[in-house]
């Protein structure tokens, strides 16, 4: 199975040391309870981890031969070989739900074209795609944000009456976060949808989703957005020097990456199709 997770910009290793047993609610956290990769994953941004290059993917589409080649080379290896003919199951989560058909449509492709003769490979047959609260329609995560404000369960109404309103309004008018949307998914994956794509997803984040929210954690809405949470002791942790000595980092630890995050939002890489 190959596991890939979070936003565009973010460390997958965030997700394995919050899961794994580190405790985040005490700070000076020195040991680990389980088993946490900290190591290469395929599936990190360059700059994030304990990564560095450069970096000129701007896109899902223009990521996913990378991701392809790399299961090239894994595959090519000796090491590796005794797992080509087992199950592949794609597992992702977040914005998985928004690269993961494409990464595993690219892949069907290319398998098409090795059976044909037209291509020398590996083949890799997906067998599986999984997506764990995944975000994989930005038409429908946006409408999703209007209905959850209106009546959260367990909530009630998030907002205002008035907020309320304006939500509604900034959905469905003319030219609004709706009619947006659709235009960046009729625009197709091309240089032109770049900036109906941007503008769409701007439109989007600061008239639908930043009041839907208000002063609620996103992540969790009995939290206050002022307060992080959960905290993130682990950071200064995987920040430690004696730990990456340990593991021969040569670069300090960073979670999230600003210069990919700029790249995707370049081409309107969220809403996109």
């Amino acid at each position: 199975m190959a596991t890939f997770t979070s936003a565009v910009q973010k460390d997958l290793s965030l997700r394995f040391v919050r899961d794994s047993g580190v405790c985040e609610t005490t700070p000076g956290v020195h040991t680990l309870s389980g088993y946490v990769d900290v190591g290469a994953n395929m599936s990190i941004p360059v700059g994030t981890r304990f990564s560095f290059g450069n970096d000129t993917v701007n896109s899902t589409q223009s990521a996913a031969p990378f991701v392809w080649d790399a299961f090239q080379i894994l595959f090519e290896s000796q090491e590796f070989a005794a797992y080509q003919s087992r199950e592949f199951i794609f597992a992702t989560e977040s914005y998985g739900g928004h690269y993961g058909p494409s990464f595993v449509t690219y892949f069907d492709q290319q398998n098409a074209l090795i059976e044909s003769g037209a291509l020398v490979g590996e083949q890799i047959v997906v067998s599986a795609l999984m997506i764990n609260n995944g975000w994989y329609d930005p038409l429908l995560q946006n409408k999703a944000y209007v209905d959850f404000a209106t009546d959260a369960p367990g909530f009630g109404p998030l907002q205002s009456p008035s907020v309320l309103a304006k939500l509604h309004e900034s959905f469905f008018e003319p030219g609004g976060c709706k009619d947006q949307e659709e235009a960046c998914l009729a625009a197709g994956t091309g240089d032109a949808s770049n900036a109906i794509c941007i503008s769409a997803d701007n439109f989007c984040v600061e008239n639908v989703f930043i009041p839907a929210v208000g002063d609620r954690d996103s992540d969790d809405l009995r939290q206050n957005s002022s307060a992080l949470f959960p905290p993130e002791f682990y950071v200064s942790f995987l920040g430690e020097a004696s730990i990456r000595a340990a593991i021969g980092a040569e670069v300090e630890y960073r979670e999230c990456s600003n210069a990919v995050s700029r790249l995707f939002g370049r081409t309107g890489d969220v809403s996109s199709p």
